[in-house]
């Protein structure tokens, strides 16, 4: 079966374009976000209930699990829920008092309201758009380019940019964009391409975030037994050896750290 990589949504910074969610008419409610997991069936013994966790860890909507799910999100999130987005870390905000927060969507094998009641993986909105791995086990070079779809809210209309290049070891990242995102609740699309090449002695990656213009067609939810790791297709198993030590930071854990 094929696992996709996430978040890159998850490990990303907000790279991307992003589209205001639509309104709803009940000023309670603010996006629904309906969700048909692939093979998602094959799940239902594990997974019994589905949340939408802050970057707090917070929860702010759950569902029952099966195939799939459905989550409503409260139009305004209260201010206890929000975190300060600061500047730094190569991150620039234009209104240095805008708060916000992004969302995760784990699964859970329990039907408890207790939060961190025996999760067991997560949901990602992506598609791979292309993988490519030659040679050996060895000796190989692996591609792959992904576009993923993330939730963000603020509490105010803000931009925010980046212009980020780092080193993680063997590692070579990058992100650079600028993106508005509107008071409520915003969709983001980001396009992530890795290239790793590897040898017996030496091995070296790329990653490279830019901006998405728009939800490309074709994605889909997956789930994901570990979020925070990389699990490729099927094609590529070579390319776990390498990327196994990448770092994964997913845009709210991103935002933790400009905070701390």
């Amino acid at each position: 079966m094929k696992k996709l990589l996430y978040l890159v949504a998850i490990f990303v910074t907000l790279v991307v374009a992003v589209a205001s969610c639509k309104k709803d008419k009940d000023k309670k409610y603010g996006l629904i976000i309906t969700a048909q997991v692939e093979n998602g069936k094959e799940y239902n013994e594990r997974i019994k209930r589905v949340e939408a966790l802050t970057t707090f860890g917070e929860s702010l909507a759950y569902s029952t699990y099966n195939g799939g799910f459905s989550l409503t999100l409260p139009k305004m999130v209260d201010d206890e829920f929000l975190m300060s987005f600061r500047s730094g870390n190569g991150l620039e905000f234009s209104d240095p008092n805008v708060k916000g927060t992004g969302l995760i969507f784990l699964g859970s094998s329990s039907t408890s309201e207790e939060f961190g009641s025996n999760y067991v993986g997560g949901f990602i909105f992506a598609k791979i758009e292309d993988v490519s791995v030659k040679g050996t086990e060895e000796n190989f070079t692996a591609s792959m380019t992904m576009v993923g779809e993330e939730y963000i809210y603020v509490d105010r209309p803000v931009t925010m940019s980046a212009s980020i290049r780092e080193i993680y070891g063997n590692t070579s990242y990058s992100e650079t964009y600028s993106v508005s995102l509107n008071k409520g609740w915003n969709k983001v699309y980001l396009r992530v391409k890795e290239e790793t090449i590897e040898s017996p002695t030496s091995s070296m990656s790329s990653i490279e975030i830019t901006a998405a213009k728009k939800r490309v067609s074709g994605m889909k939810w997956y789930f994901e037994d570990d979020l925070y790791n990389y699990a490729m297709p099927s094609t590529a198993v070579p390319m776990k050896k390498a990327l196994k030590n990448i770092p994964k930071m997913p845009f709210f854990k991103r935002l933790s750290a400009v905070n701390d």
